[in-house]
C-alpha cells in the first residue's frame, strides 16, 4: 500500500513531471528533503520507471488514431513474441497488448498522419504471418484523463 504523501506526490507528477522539487514539496505538504527521499523510494521501488514528455500528437500533424484488434492461428510463447515484435516495430504502432478474451488475441495502438496512413499500417500488420480475424477501428474522439489515474484516489 502507497501513503497518501507518494499518492499525492505520484498524481502531481503525473500532472506536470518537470516541477521543481520545491514546488512538488509545497504541494504535497512536505519538506523538500523528504520529497527527494519519496521520489528516490519510488525510484527505486520502481513505481517510477521514468520521467518523460507528453507530446500533443496533434501539433505534430498526427490526426489518426485507431485500434487493430486481432486473433493469432499459433500461441506459443515463442510465436507470441515473434507476432508482438513484427507488429511493435511497424512505424505508427504506438503499443502492443496482449489480452485475454474470447476472440482477440492482441490489440495494438496506432498513431498516423491520416487515415491513409492508418490504411497502410493496418496492411503492414495484416501481412504478418500469424495474424488472423483482424479489425481495425479508427478513433472520432478519445480521452485522456489529466488528473491522474483514478485508482490512486485522490
Amino acid at each position: 500500500m502507497i501513503a497518501e504523501q507518494k499518492k499525492q506526490l505520484l498524481l502531481e507528477l503525473l500532472k506536470d513531471s518537470s516541477l521543481p522539487q520545491k514546488v512538488l514539496a509545497d504541494r504535497v505538504g512536505v519538506s523538500t528533503t523528504k520529497m527527494t527521499r519519496m521520489i528516490s523510494e519510488l525510484k527505486n521501488d520502481g513505481i517510477i520507471k521514468r520521467f518523460t514528455a507528453d507530446l500533443d500528437y496533434q501539433k505534430l500533424g498526427y490526426a489518426t488514431v485507431g485500434y487493430f484488434i486481432c486473433t493469432q492461428k499459433e500461441k506459443t510463447g515463442t510465436k507470441d513474441q515473434e507476432t508482438i515484435d513484427f507488429i511493435s516495430k511497424i512505424h505508427g504502432v504506438l503499443e502492443v497488448s496482449q489480452v485475454n478474451g474470447k476472440d482477440i488475441d492482441l490489440i495494438a495502438k496506432i498513431l498516423t498522419h491520416d487515415n491513409e496512413e492508418f490504411k497502410d499500417v493496418v496492411d503492414k500488420i495484416r501481412s504478418c504471418e500469424n495474424v488472423d480475424n483482424a479489425k481495425s477501428y479508427s478513433a472520432i474522439a478519445y480521452h485522456t484523463q489529466t488528473n491522474g489515474p483514478r485508482f490512486l484516489n485522490i
